[in-house]
């Protein structure tokens, strides 16, 4: 059978930037990482549950039977499978693979963190 779209794997490359000389960066970076690896572990282990598209939630531990027209799936292979720090440009590449859906919960939750960790006062606003 044909995978559904949120069946579909997927990988994701997102750049973090501190831009900024401040000594906390390299740490805040490396602590997005890890809140990133610890939800992965949580989408994996079923201790937390996502929302599809259609803001329905997911039990990330079952999979949909033949013909049920509900839409679960197994999020199992959700995971960071790169991060690289570019400490001349203070900056962290951090990849993920897995479901779509459960890509885009640990991406847009990374992006959220990072944006509520990293300073944007040197870029002026």
């Amino acid at each position: 059978s044909t995978p559904t779209s949120s069946q579909a794997l997927v990988a994701c490359n997102i750049y973090i930037s501190a831009a900024s000389s401040r000594p906390s960066h390299p740490a805040t970076l490396l602590n997005l990482l890890r809140r990133a690896q610890d939800h992965c572990r949580r989408i994996r282990s079923g201790s937390d549950v996502i929302h599809n598209a259609d803001k329905k939630t997911i039990n990330p531990t079952t999979t949909a039977a033949k013909g049920e027209t509900t839409r679960t799936l197994l999020c199992s292979p959700v995971v960071i499978v790169h991060a690289y720090a570019d400490i001349p440009y203070d900056r962290s590449s951090i990849h993920l693979a897995g479901y779509s859906e459960c890509v885009a919960d640990v991406a847009s939750q990374l992006i959220r963190n990072a944006l509520s960790e990293l300073e944007f006062n040197s870029f002026g606003g």
